[in-house]
């Protein structure tokens, strides 16, 4: 008799029962699918503003080697191009430098400075503050200011900077 007991008490604490299994799966998961919904939209916004912030410190880089270039133009006969989307000079050292929008692309010598660019816009003013539209580039130019205009666009998520130059072999 002993022997029975012992055997019947083995097989009553041997472990779990498939049913015990699946509904402890089946809770488990509902769990994980309630959190999986409350967590999705906060990723989300989590990537979206990494994003974000991608593309306004890669502009916030453009902007500030525009600054740095344009600062450096050579003298007033340097400037070969002046449009309210494309500048093009030769700066203090001799070298060639264009900036120009192109597919979403801000380029700078047919490089990729900024994407997600959605406005790139150039405006000139001369010595007396009035705006040219257009500049005189020959012989020599009449342009002063230079104000650079920057929009880059994530989604609905959009930021705007602006920059004025004067370049410093320009002023009159």
């Amino acid at each position: 008799m002993g022997c029975g007991f012992q055997t019947r008490r083995l097989a009553q604490e041997r472990g779990f029962t498939v049913i015990e299994m699946v509904m402890t799966m089946l809770v488990l998961s509902v769990v994980a699918i309630g959190v999986g919904f409350f967590m999705n939209p906060l990723m989300d916004l989590t990537v979206q503003k990494r994003f974000m912030n991608d593309y306004v410190a890669e502009s916030r880089l453009a902007i500030l080697r525009m600054q740095r270039d344009i600062s450096q133009i050579k003298d007033a006969a340097s400037i070969t191009e002046a449009t309210d989307s494309q500048l093009s000079f030769t700066d203090a050292n001799n070298a060639a430098v264009s900036y120009m929008l192109n597919s979403g692309n801000l380029l700078r010598n047919s490089i990729v400075l900024a994407a997600g660019v959605t406005s790139f816009e150039i405006t000139y003013w001369d010595s007396a503050n009035a705006q040219l539209d257009p500049p005189t580039l020959i012989p020599e130019t009449n342009i002063a200011r230079i104000q650079i205009l920057l929009s880059v666009a994530s989604g609905e998520n959009a930021r705007t900077q602006r920059i004025q130059i004067r370049p410093r072999n320009l002023w009159a």
